[in-house]
């Protein structure tokens, strides 16, 4: 395969690269959205049924006489000072995570329309980075710290599907990382002073003899 077509070809590659990062924000976004991180089944509890929680909110479905009702409340604003600190992290973090996956997405289509070297490879750390974060926030809410909040045994606890969407997201951010590196070598027919891409395909300019 000849240096141009291998440049046509990476860029087809990323282009799907970055339409899977922008499906893999989304599914971060809905995965913050949503408070369906850890869901607790109590195997004996005299009120409690069910319960789940999320980066913002914890829900009990208590029973209370003959009646069942639901129990919800902002996580932040827990009475326990560490555990407020800890919890506002994961939001921070959160989103640090989601601005840094905006970035490497702006990069990334940067990067496609511009196929210079410097520019992949600076997608490709962004998008390193933001899978490290979202890797983070991850780790934080299946810490012992974060389970604390339903006051149950590991083994009552489940996942929930925001906590598989986290890591389909950063799966996809993993993913365009290293697609973006391993499309960044350097290419001498791009440095040529007769070779452009513009318009979505390479102009070579032949220059006129004398």
């Amino acid at each position: 395969m000849g240096d141009w077509q291998q440049i046509l070809f990476e860029r087809r590659v990323l282009t799907w690269a970055t339409l899977m990062v922008v499906l893999g924000t989304g599914l971060w976004v809905v995965a913050l959205a949503t408070p369906y991180w850890l869901i607790h089944i109590p195997i004996d509890h005299e009120r409690l049924i069910w319960g789940y929680s999320g980066i913002w909110q914890k829900c009990d479905l208590v029973e209370e006489g003959d009646k069942l009702q639901w129990e919800c409340w902002d996580i932040l604003k827990m009475d326990s000072s560490s555990m407020s600190v800890m919890l506002r992290s994961e939001l921070s973090l959160s989103g640090v995570t989601l601005l840094l996956t905006l970035a490497a997405l702006m990069f990334s289509c940067y990067s496609i329309n511009h196929p210079k070297y410097t520019y992949r490879r600076l997608a490709a750390v962004l998008h390193l980075l933001a899978a490290v974060s979202l890797l983070a926030v991850i780790q934080l809410v299946d810490s012992d710290s974060h389970q604390v909040l339903h006051g149950a045994e590991p083994n009552t606890l489940l996942y929930g599907y925001s906590y598989l969407l986290a890591w389909c997201s950063f799966l996809v951010s993993l993913s365009a990382a290293l697609t973006f590196l391993m499309a960044s070598r350097k290419r001498k027919l791009l440095d040529s002073d007769n070779v452009d891409f513009r318009h979505q395909k390479l102009d070579i300019t032949i220059p006129a003899k004398n």
